[in-house]
């Protein structure tokens, strides 16, 4: 096969790669100019033009490979996230098997409100059009995250157990005394009106129960650790560590319950 020059001469292909293959003192330095023109890197000539086609296909296909990466890795994603949403309905099917599957709705936190201790809320990307509604409550797994606060068309704002001004009624799941939740910063919950003198250990799991509460009973609110009682009266107060940490949840599930859970 031949290659044509610039001039319209022509040279075999086998020289220009034997022109490669050869130290500089094998060729004189006209030759060695002569070739310069064909070969890339060099002044412009056939071979310098074939090299900036290659190029050009060179960085086609780069683009269309990481386009093909970027898919998989979406799809993967997409995945994962089904996965996750799935397993999360199964946790709460077995904590509540009594509530049907199509009163359970996955959705994903799209924001969070931690700038204030006096305001713990996250946003979901599920709203009234998906039937949420206010005073419903939130789980991730068997956890309590919070309540429906305000619901939109597309999302909804949910006031975590970490709010001070949500009030969860919780019982003892070992000892059955019963108490009140709220949030107290810090990440930690505040237990009070407990009866003083009441059979409540450190580790012990405390769980919505109670009359009057907004949630279904049996879901896991929070594990009493140690610290000093204080008490008032006739109660104590109490501190907790919440079950689920609303920093760190990414996706929930909605009980779609009348009468905000009951």
């Amino acid at each position: 096969m031949v290659r044509r020059l610039r001039g319209g001469a022509l040279v075999p292909l086998a020289l220009v790669a034997l022109a490669t293959t050869l130290t500089p003192e094998a060729w004189g330095h006209r030759s060695r100019a002569w070739l310069r023109g064909l070969l890339p890197g060099g002044p412009p000539g056939a071979l310098g033009a074939m090299g900036a086609m290659g190029c050009e296909a060179c960085g086609e296909a780069a683009r269309r490979s990481l386009a093909a990466e970027s898919a998989l890795a979406e799809e993967r994603e997409l995945r994962l996230a089904a996965e996750s949403r799935a397993a999360g309905l199964s946790a709460v099917a077995e904590v509540l098997p009594e509530v049907p599957a199509a009163l359970r709705l996955a959705a994903e936190v799209t924001l969070r409100d931690d700038s204030s201790p006096f305001s713990r809320t996250i946003w979901i990307d599920r709203g009234t059009e998906q039937g949420v509604a206010e005073g419903q409550p939130v789980l991730s797994g068997r956890a309590l995250v919070g309540r429906v606060l305000a619901a939109g068309p597309w999302t909804a704002q949910v006031r975590t157990v970490l709010d001070p001004r949500l009030a969860v009624r919780v019982v003892d799941g070992r000892s059955r005394v019963e108490g009140v939740a709220r949030g107290a910063g810090a990440e930690a919950l505040r237990v009070d009106l407990v009866r003083r003198g009441a059979d409540v250990a450190e580790g012990d799991p405390l769980v919505t129960g109670g009359p009057g509460g907004f949630a279904p009973a049996g879901l896991l609110v929070g594990r009493v650790t140690r610290n000093a009682r204080r008490t008032y009266g006739d109660h104590e107060e109490l501190e907790a560590a919440p079950a689920a940490e609303p920093a760190l949840v990414d996706r929930v599930v909605v009980l779609l319950l009348p009468e905000g859970g009951r």
